[in-house]
């Protein structure tokens, strides 16, 4: 776009151009003639609607323009910007490229007769939802601010948290076409730098038509992207935004999605929450607890079940075997089947509870799940300990939102294997997934870091949220682990010592 255009000293030519060549059929970009008779000029206006502050451009920028006076005929550009134009930020442009990005952006472009530069001037002003609590990631005590769509609000947010000069804000554009902004933010003195050059180096390498959210950086950047479980995290609060740019790691915002990513991004983050921080510890150790008791019941319950009933009767208890006995007389299908299809009914039902609207997906979930069940009992197409079973498994899913993923995957993983080789098939296939696991890294630490050592100090950090006054060291772990990129380079050196905060 910006190479047919070319600036002139012809007003008029650069104006014509302008409409017909770069922003021809675009009815919200105007163009506002200002003829100074005193000092002798004649000059465009050049905005954006809908993305500029209509009172700065008419008080401060049209207004100087039409009744200033005594300009000096050879520097009145640089008159006009330094001292005579009350904004922000002006800018005096030579590049074409600039100017057309500045228009698209919110700023206003003023270009001279006579001149091949401009005048850029910060008058953006966009419209956006106030800032809310994320419904996703609701707290009871804790803050209840989350990011926007507005990419300078959220940073706003983590500065206004971190009043440090060494929390960085590096900006970069992404995307052929929509050229949107990206901002990486980290505390330099914390953040080990071979990690950070290897994110920008692959964040370089992402070359597409357009960016409008972090989950298409999100796939362009992970370490594993055909794993169910994801390497990078993602959030909508800036206070563990905040957290987590502190303990040393990167987070990357996208103007126009309020959701950033965090890397690098480890095992033991799935089971966090935020509420943890606002709690009591041993009530958030409790919690901490029963999601990882979630995880297992959540991917292993129908499999150990199906496994039971087929190959391994005899550990069932007398009474319970004959209870499920009893339950099935009448069911045709065989067990596997049986639990297969209803797992598949109550993901139908959570996908179609999400994708309805508020006030009603959650009621036709609830009232489906419970009329499905119970007709399907008294049909006997299934039996009544499996219904019990997907529930349990289901509800136990849903205390682990953030890994939805990797819940159904091993859900149905751990099923099919329990299914062929009954506890063996669900073994093997648990030894399978906990290799897959240690061999995965992010951003060139171990995704298991943490969990694979009896150490007290990190099983504090991991299945428990030790108490505040306990942690009084800063784990380098994560700046100083022996971990190597994509292309096997070395980021840092072998280090479990750790410094004072």
């Amino acid at each position: 776009m910006s190479k047919d255009f070319k600036l002139t000293k012809n007003l008029s030519e650069n104006i014509e151009n302008l409409k017909n060549k770069v922003f021809d059929k675009n009815g919200t970009i105007h163009y506002r003639k200002i003829i100074n008779i005193e000092s002798n000029f004649e000059c465009y206006v050049i905005f954006n609607e809908g993305m500029i502050n209509g009172d700065v451009i008419n008080e401060n920028v049209i207004k100087s323009l039409i009744y200033e006076r005594n300009l000096s005929q050879d520097n009145f550009l640089e008159e006009l910007a330094y001292s005579k134009i009350v904004a922000k930020s002006i800018k005096i442009e030579t590049s074409e490229k600039e100017m057309i990005d500045s228009v698209l952006r919110g700023d206003s472009l003023v270009l001279f007769e006579g001149q091949i530069k401009a005048l850029v001037i910060d008058t953006k002003e966009y419209s956006g939802r106030s800032i809310i609590e994320p419904q996703a990631e609701s707290v009871i005590r804790g803050p209840r601010e989350g990011f926007t769509e507005i990419l300078i609000g959220n940073l706003e947010q983590i500065r206004r948290r971190i009043n440090n000069p060494e929390l960085k804000f590096e900006m970069m554009k992404m995307g052929r076409r929509s050229g949107t902004k990206i901002a990486i933010c980290y505390v330099d003195d914390l953040v080990n730098d071979k990690i950070l050059n290897e994110l920008k180096k692959r964040m370089k390498k992402i070359d597409v038509d357009y960016v409008l959210s972090t989950a298409k950086i999100m796939e362009f950047i992970e370490d594993h992207p055909k794993s169910p479980f994801r390497t990078t995290g993602f959030t909508e609060r800036p206070d563990v935004v905040c957290e987590k740019i502190l303990d040393g790691k990167v987070a990357i915002l996208c103007d126009g999605t309020p959701v950033a990513i965090t890397i690098p991004y480890l095992f033991h983050e799935c089971f966090e929450s935020n509420e943890d921080n606002y709690s009591h510890y041993i009530y958030s150790s409790v919690n901490r607890v029963l999601r990882y008791l979630a995880f297992f019941i959540g991917c292993s319950t129908p499999a150990l079940y199906v496994a039971a009933c087929t190959f391994h009767r005899e550990l069932i208890p007398t009474q319970l075997a004959m209870s499920i006995y009893l339950s099935r007389v009448g069911v045709p299908f065989p067990t596997f089947f049986e639990c297969l299809a209803m797992l598949l009914v109550f993901e139908i039902l959570r996908e179609a509870s999400v994708r309805l609207p508020k006030h009603v997906g959650s009621a036709i979930s609830i009232v489906g799940a419970l009329v499905l069940g119970d007709a399907a009992v008294k049909a006997k197409f299934v039996s009544a300990p499996m219904v019990i079973v997907i529930a349990l498994t289901e509800i136990s899913a849903l205390v682990l939102s953030n890994m939805q993923e990797a819940l159904i995957f091993l859900r149905f993983l751990f099923l099919i294997s329990s299914s062929v080789l009954g506890l063996y098939g669900y073994i093997f296939s648990v030894m399978g997934v906990f290799i897959h696991l240690m061999a995965m890294k992010s951003f060139g630490i171990n995704y298991m870091l943490y969990m694979g050592n009896l150490k007290m100090e990190d099983i504090f950090r991991t299945i428990f949220r030790a108490p505040w006054w306990r942690l009084r060291k800063r784990t380098k772990q994560i700046a100083k682990d022996s971990i190597k990129t994509s292309n096997d380079e070395n980021l840092g050196d072998n280090n479990d010592d750790e410094e004072e905060n």
